[in-house]
């Protein structure tokens, strides 16, 4: 038999030890007045070493950038798309929220990593996206329409919603 100081914190199963816990108390015997219904006892019970409430399940990191990359093609159509019909200074604040944006994700990503003891991920997608994804505003700008942009982002839109719809 297995004793349960040797058990093991993460789980599992052990033998119940049936010399010990299967004694019974003349007392509690006589103040049940229901039978217990008859069960198909094994030939050896197993108990959980530990109740399954009271389990931690380790959060996993996600995988890949799709918050990144999406996050900064939006901002990239919404930007760009409506550069004709704003002012340059409310295109350069919305540079700076976008600027903003990215360093808290960056700062929830970090704790995030702290926090569950994960190995700290590459950092350079973070610039990336933050000097792509204002470059690509400011050169859609200066060579091509708005109108453009917004149709050619309808039809990316379109296609990848298609393929999302295909793979299920």
């Amino acid at each position: 038999m297995t004793d349960r100081s040797e058990q093991h914190d993460e789980g599992g199963y052990y033998f119940v030890d049936d010399t010990s816990e299967n004694v019974a108390d003349p007392s509690t015997e006589a103040a049940s007045a229901e039978p217990e219904p008859p069960a198909a006892e094994p030939e050896r019970s197993f108990r959980r070493t530990t109740p399954a409430q009271l389990k931690s399940i380790r959060p996993e990191r996600p995988k890949g950038y799709w918050g990144l990359v999406s996050g900064t093609g939006l901002y990239v159509v919404a930007s760009a798309g409506s550069a004709a019909y704003l002012p340059v200074g409310v295109r350069l604040t919305g540079h700076a929220v976008f600027w903003l944006a990215l360093g808290a994700a960056l700062l929830a990503t970090v704790h995030r990593e702290r926090t569950h003891g994960w190995e700290p991920g590459p950092r350079w997608p973070w610039a990336a996206a933050l000097v792509c994804g204002t470059l690509a505003v400011e050169v859609l700008v200066a060579a091509v329409s708005p109108l453009w942009i917004i149709i050619g982002s309808a039809v990316v839109l379109s296609v990848v919603v298609l393929i999302l719809l295909m793979l299920g």
